[in-house]
C-alpha cells in the first residue's frame, strides 16, 4: 500500500501540472482572441487568414520578416482593413494588414536537436499600383557593420551602409527609394527592422518602439506597426511612384 501511494503522488502531480498548462494555454488563446476582436471592432478591421490576399504558404520564405525556418511556420492574429494613402499627390485606396509570423529554428543541445519558436510582428500594405522591381532592407550583419564584408548595394552614406543591408532588382529604383530624406528617416526610426517593397506590396517587419497597453500580447503592437508602415509609405519619394503602373485585375502581385 505504501508503494502504491508513493507512485500515485507523482502521477497526481503530473496530472495537476499538465491540466494547469492546458487550462493556461486555453485561457491565453481566449484572451488573445478577445483582444483581436476588440481591436478589429475599434479600428474597423476584419479578421483574416490571408493578409493582403497572401496565404501562409505564399508568405513563407518570400520576405525577410516571414522565414520558413527549419520545420513548421505560420501566421496568427491577422487583421486587415482599407486605408486611404497619398501617392505622388493623389489619394488612393489600399489594403493594410497586421499579423504575427512564427517559425521554428533547429538547435543542437546536449541531448540532441530541438526546435525553438521565433516570432516577428509584420505590417503589410497592398497598393493599387506596382513599382517595376523589388527592394529589400534588413539590419546589416556584424561583419558588414565593421566594413569587413558587404555584398549588398552601397550608398553614399557610410553610416547607412553600416546599419542596413540593401538589395534591389534595379539599382536605380533603389537609389530613388533611398534618397537622403528616406535614409535619415530609416536611421532614426527603423533600425533593427526589415522592409520589403515588391511591386504592389510593402512590408515592414519587427517590433515597433511603442505598444497599445489596452491590448494583450503582440496584438498591442499592431496599431504602432500600422502607423509605422503608413509613415514609411508617406515618406517614399514621389519619384518612385512615377515609375509605378496601375495594377490590373484582382490578383495583385503574385
Amino acid at each position: 500500500m505504501e508503494e502504491a501511494g508513493a507512485l500515485a503522488l507523482p502521477l497526481l502531480l503530473v496530472l495537476v501540472v499538465g491540466g494547469g498548462a492546458v487550462y493556461w494555454h486555453h485561457h491565453r488563446r481566449q484572451v488573445m482572441r478577445a483582444g483581436l476582436e476588440r481591436l478589429a471592432t475599434r479600428d474597423h478591421l476584419r479578421l483574416t487568414d490571408r493578409p493582403c490576399g497572401l496565404a501562409r504558404g505564399q508568405l513563407a520564405g518570400r520576405f525577410d520578416a516571414t522565414p520558413a525556418g527549419d520545420r513548421r511556420y505560420g501566421l496568427r492574429h491577422a487583421v486587415e482593413g482599407e486605408v486611404d494613402v497619398a501617392l505622388d499627390g493623389r489619394t488612393v485606396r489600399a489594403s493594410l494588414a497586421c499579423f504575427e509570423w512564427w517559425w521554428e529554428v533547429r538547435t543542437q543541445g546536449d541531448h540532441g536537436p530541438s526546435y525553438q519558436t521565433r516570432t516577428c510582428t509584420v505590417a503589410a500594405v497592398r497598393l493599387p499600383v506596382a513599382v517595376p522591381g523589388t527592394i529589400r532592407l534588413k539590419p546589416e550583419g556584424v561583419l558588414g557593420r565593421v566594413g569587413l564584408r558587404r555584398a549588398d548595394q552601397q550608398l553614399e552614406s557610410e553610416e547607412f551602409n553600416r546599419r542596413f543591408h540593401v538589395r534591389g532588382s534595379d539599382p536605380q529604383l533603389t537609389v530613388r527609394f533611398l534618397d537622403a530624406a528616406m535614409q535619415h528617416r530609416l536611421l532614426t526610426t527603423t533600425t533593427g527592422r526589415t522592409i520589403h517593397l515588391e511591386r504592389d506590396l510593402l512590408l515592414l517587419g519587427g517590433t515597433p518602439a511603442h505598444r497599445d497597453g489596452s491590448l494583450p500580447g503582440v496584438i498591442g503592437q499592431f496599431p504602432a506597426a500600422a502607423q509605422d508602415l503608413l509613415g514609411l509609405l508617406r515618406a517614399v519619394p514621389a519619384q518612385v511612384w512615377r515609375t509605378a503602373a496601375p495594377v490590373t485585375g484582382s490578383g495583385g502581385a503574385p
